[in-house]
C-alpha cells in the first residue's frame, strides 16, 4: 500500500521530511512528463548537447568535485572529457528510437514511445558520466526524471544533475537527497513512477525486486470474489555489481595484455564495476606475462588523490576498506599468495595481486571458495589463477554468479571459440578490458543485471506497433 510517510521524531512538521518531499518531486515529475513527451528527438538531442557543453565549460570544477569525494584527478578528469565525446555523437542513440517502417515499403511502423516517469538511482564509482548517461538516456527517451545521487558523491553528481534541470522543461528534471532506502521504497510503491533505473550492488537490486513483490502482496484484496493486486507493472532496469575474468592465452601480445591488465585491475582504485578482477593466465606464459603485470604495478603511485600523476586514491565506497581487508585476510587464509602489494593504512589500499591454485576454487562451495575470487571486490584488490587449457579456462571464468563482462588475449579465432561459451553482457578481446565505445551497449547477465547489453535509451522506452491500412 502506498501510504503516508510516518512523522520522525525531531523532524519540524510532515514538510520538514525529506519522503513528503521526494512524493512532492514525483508529483512534480509526473506532471511534467507530458511536456518532454510533446518534444521531438532533435529538441530533447539538443539540449543534451548543450548540457555536454557546460560540463566541457565547467569540467574542472566538476571534476574538482570528483576529486574531493573519493576520486583521483586522472579519473575525474576522463569522465569529463568522456560526457564531451558522448554527446558529439549521441544522435547515433536517439536515432535508435526514431519511428521507423519495417521496411522500405510498409505500412507497419515501429514507434518507441517513453513510460512517462523513471526513477533513477545512481552509484558513486563514476559520479560524473553516471550521471549524465542515465539523465541523457531518460531524458533522451522523452521521460520527466526523479534522481537520486549517490550520497557519497553529492556534488559531482549533483553537478550534472544541476545543468539537466537547467536546460530541461520545468519539473522534468527533480532531485532528492532522501536517503537510499526511503527513496528505494518510493520509487517502488508510487503509482506515479513507471521505470526505475538502479546502479547499485547485487543484493541491493535484489532487495528492490523484493520490495516490489512485497508492495504488490500488500495491495491483493477480493474484489467481488475475484483476486485483485493493485498497482501497475514497472519496468526495472539493474545495473548491478561485476566480477570480470581476463584470460590470457599463449600467442597474446604479453607486453599489450600486462599494459592493458594493470589500467584495468586498478583504474579509479579498482573501484570500477566492469574492471578485471578475476585474471585467468595460461601455465605456458604465466612467469613471462606476470613478471610484465607486475613491473607495470610497481609503476603506480598511491597518494593524493588531487596529483595529477596519482594512480591510487583512497576508498571511497561505504565500509569498502573493511570489506577489503577482509577479503585479503581470507585470500591469505585459503591459501593465498601475495606477487605484489598486499599493504594497506587507515585511507588506502596498495594495488594488490593474490594468486590461488585452481584446486582452491574449481569443485569447491561458496563457503570454501575466497570471498576475493566468489564476491566483486571494490578495492585495488585482485585475484589470479593459472589454468593448464582453454576447457579450465572456460571453467574458471563461468565460476561466478555474476556476468557483466570478460576480456581474452591470444590468437583471435581461439579466443572468439571461448568467448562464445562466456555468459556475459560484454567481451573484450585483444584490447584493454578498459576498451569504451560510447555508441555501445551496456549491461549484464545473472547477478549483474537482467537484460545484457543493451541502449538504455531504448530500455526506457516500450515499442508501439502501428500499422496504416489502405482502405
Amino acid at each position: 500500500m502506498y501510504s503516508e510517510p510516518p512523522a520522525r521524531p525531531g523532524v519540524p512538521g510532515p514538510r520538514g521530511d525529506l519522503r513528503v518531499e521526494l512524493r512532492e518531486k514525483i508529483e512534480s515529475a509526473y506532471a511534467a512528463r507530458g511536456a518532454v513527451r510533446a518534444m521531438s528527438p532533435d529538441e530533447r538531442l539538443a539540449i543534451i548537447r548543450r548540457v555536454a557543453a557546460r560540463v566541457g565549460e565547467r569540467g574542472a570544477a566538476i571534476a574538482e568535485h570528483a576529486i574531493r569525494e573519493g576520486g583521483v584527478r586522472k579519473y575525474a578528469d576522463d569522465q569529463v572529457r568522456e560526457v564531451v565525446r558522448l554527446a558529439e555523437s549521441y544522435d547515433r542513440l536517439v536515432d535508435r528510437i526514431r519511428p521507423r517502417p519495417l521496411s522500405s515499403d510498409s505500412r507497419d511502423w515501429i514507434r518507441r514511445e517513453p513510460f512517462g516517469v523513471v526513477g533513477l538511482m545512481l552509484a558513486g564509482n563514476a559520479p560524473v558520466i553516471l550521471a549524465f548517461v542515465a539523465l541523457a538516456a531518460s531524458f533522451g527517451a522523452g521521460n520527466a526524471t526523479v534522481v537520486r545521487p549517490s550520497a557519497m558523491t553529492p556534488a559531482s553528481s549533483g553537478a550534472i544533475v544541476d545543468l539537466f534541470v537547467d536546460e530541461c522543461p520545468p519539473g522534468a528534471v527533480q532531485s532528492t537527497s532522501c536517503g537510499a532506502e526511503e527513496t528505494s521504497i518510493e520509487l517502488a510503491e508510487s503509482p506515479l513512477v513507471h521505470a526505475v533505473l538502479a546502479y547499485a550492488g547485487s543484493a541491493k537490486g535484489k532487495e528492490f525486486i523484493a520490495r516490489l513483490g512485497r508492495h504488490y502482496e500488500a495491495t491483493r484484496a477480493n474484489v467481488g470474489g475475484v483476486s485483485r493486486i493493485e498497482g501497475r507493472l514497472k519496468k526495472f532496469i539493474p545495473e548491478l555489481a561485476g566480477n570480470d575474468a581476463m584470460i590470457v592465452l599463449p600467442g597474446a601480445d604479453l607486453d599489450f595484455a600486462a599494459e592493458g591488465a594493470a589500467i584495468a585491475a586498478f583504474a579509479n582504485s579498482g573501484q570500477v564495476c566492469f574492471a578485471a578482477k578475476r585474471f585467468i593466465v595460461h601455465r605456458d606464459v604465466e612467469a613471462a606475462f606476470v613478471a610484465r603485470f607486475l613491473e607495470r604495478v610497481a609503476r603506480f603511485q598511491v597518494g593524493d588523490p588531487r596529483d595529477p600523476e596519482t594512480d591510487i586514491g583512497p576508498i571511497t565506497r561505504s565500509g569498502g576498506r573493511s570489506l577489503a581487508i577482509r577479503q585479503l585476510e581470507d585470500a591469505l587464509e585459503k591459501g593465498g599468495r601475495v606477487l605484489v602489494g598486499g599493504g594497506y593504512d587507515e585511507s588506502y589500499v596498495h594495488p594488490t595481486l593474490i594468486a590461488f591454485d585452481a584446486g582452491a576454487i574449481l569443485g569447491r562451495t561458496d563457503g570454501e571458495k575466497p570471498l576475493l575470487w566468489s564476491e566483486e571486490c571494490f578495492a585495488p584488490i585482485r585475484s589470479m589463477v593459472v589454468c593448464d587449457g582453454d576447457e579450465q579456462a572456460v571453467a574458471l571464468a563461468a565460476d561466478s554468479v555474476y556476468g557483466l563482462g570478460a576480456s581474452l588475449y591470444g590468437p583471435e579465432g581461439r579466443c572468439l571459440a571461448i568467448a562464445e561459451r562466456i555468459d556475459a553482457g560484454r567481451i573484450i578481446i585483444n584490447e584493454s578490458p578498459s576498451y569504451r565505445n560510447i555508441a555501445l551497449p551496456f549491461g549484464g547477465v545473472q547477478d549483474s543485471g537482467f537484460y545484457g547489453a543493451t541502449h538504455k535509451i531504448e530500455e526506457l522506452t516500450y515499442a508501439k506497433v502501428v500499422h496504416v491500412g489502405t482502405g
